[in-house]
């Protein structure tokens, strides 16, 4: 009996040890780093996440056609910008494990949600725009980019 517990806690050691090895800690800077938007939508498009004043934003850093116009922007003024270096990301702040409170552009329609996003591993990223209420929105997987795949 004696020897069937502590097999029994050295199991459950083991376990508990490589399991806690094996999960990584997401800390607000997680996000912080270059994704894909693979998306039939968007195209290929890379988006370079960063902080600034303890809040998260993101831009366009490359795509597949990096001469494409903002022409469904709502200000007509900015219809003849680049999207490539656009921020699309704006204003998120971490909180539970999650970005939330920010909003995010959609250069195919012109429009901007709210927006929040998670990781579901250190390589992919979950966003969900919404408007209102985020039961009523669209999640889309962004994937990290290593460098040596720029």
């Amino acid at each position: 009996m004696k020897r069937i517990v502590k097999s029994l806690v050295i199991t459950v050691c083991i376990i508990t040890a490589v399991t806690l090895t094996a999960q990584k800690t997401v800390t607000s800077d997680s996000i912080i780093g270059k994704w894909l938007d693979h998306s039939e939508k968007h195209g290929d498009s890379i988006i370079k996440v960063f902080k600034k004043n303890n809040r998260f934003f993101g831009k366009i850093i490359k795509m597949k056609n990096d001469k494409q116009l903002d022409e469904k922007n709502p200000d007509k003024s900015k219809r003849n910008l680049p999207l490539l270096k656009k921020v699309i990301l704006k204003n998120f702040k971490y909180e539970d494990k999650k970005w939330k409170g920010g909003t995010i552009y959609d250069p195919k329609n012109g429009k901007t949600y709210s927006c929040q996003m998670w990781l579901e591993n250190n390589d992919t990223l979950k966003l969900r725009g919404y408007i209102g209420v985020s039961l009523l929105g669209r999640t889309e997987t962004w994937k990290r980019v290593k460098e040596k795949n720029l």
